[in-house]
């Protein structure tokens, strides 16, 4: 992370670590589970954590937009940096007990997404990718490689994976996600940032969810793209569009597609 030089990649690594010191004592641990308007659970874990990196960013960057899970968003006018924050992305896995879950933050500029970071504390993993610079994987044992994305390019030899096949029926896609599903290799439910990064690495072949906020996106995109890989929406659009999200190499991404255009 040493080498890319911008105070707020340098911030967003102070933060994420800083939020794990947070959220890894009330892992695993009998902490009460709350329930948002819309369904969603949330944990004090998911609040204080994000709480300290508004902080962080007010303090150093009062100046910059912020968009997070559990709170209102900060508006500056003409800010030419917007932030997104989720806390605990995969709160139903860390309410559980399962480790599967993790830490992101990205950055939009002018020119699009910038840089996302996932940190993963109970596996003791994090993945980044700034634009242009790369995307690099911390393994548990503490080794740092280039992240590269799979190669396979082919529907019949994919692993695919997924958050949740109910967000596909909230948008009449379930029977074309099913008869994809058929298709693969095999498929599992490796979901929210924990899939994104065993895409990033290679370990999985496709990713794809029918329902994603900013939140839940933005980290991503530069890490898809520094890995090699190719990102959209369910329509082959922007995927900051909130409408769902396909990643792969680049040569099976237009296959996968075809199953939801």
């Amino acid at each position: 992370m040493s080498e890319i030089r911008d105070p707020r990649f340098e911030l967003a690594c102070a933060a994420v670590k800083r939020a794990s010191e947070i959220i890894s004592p009330l892992y695993q641990s009998d902490l009460k589970i709350m329930e948002k308007d819309n369904g969603s659970e949330v944990t004090k874990a998911d609040r204080d954590s994000e709480i300290l990196i508004r902080e962080m960013i007010s303090k150093d960057f009062p100046e910059d937009n912020v968009v997070g899970e559990e709170f209102e968003n900060i508006e500056n006018g003409d800010a030419k940096f917007t932030w997104s924050i989720d806390p605990i992305d995969g709160t139903r896995a860390f309410s559980k007990g399962v480790p599967f879950f993790g830490t992101m933050i990205g950055l939009k500029d002018e020119s699009g997404p910038l840089f996302g970071m996932i940190n993963l504390p109970a596996l003791g993993e994090s993945i980044w990718g700034y634009r242009g610079k790369g995307a690099f994987w911390k393994n548990q044992r503490g080794e740092v490689s280039k992240c590269c994305i799979s190669k396979v390019d082919s529907v019949e030899a994919s692993v695919l994976s997924t958050s949740g096949a109910e967000y596909f029926k909230d948008k009449n896609l379930d029977d074309r996600f099913y008869d994809l599903v058929r298709k693969t290799k095999f498929h599992r439910t490796w979901g929210d940032c924990y899939g994104y990064s065993l895409l990033a690495t290679g370990r999985i072949d496709v990713m794809i969810d029918g329902s994603l906020e900013f939140w839940d996106i933005l980290p991503l995109i530069p890490i898809i793209r520094e890995s090699g890989g190719t990102i959209t929406d369910l329509k082959g659009e922007d995927p900051l569009s909130g409408y769902g999200a396909i990643a792969c190499h680049p040569d099976l991404h237009q296959k996968i597609l075809n199953h939801f255009i």
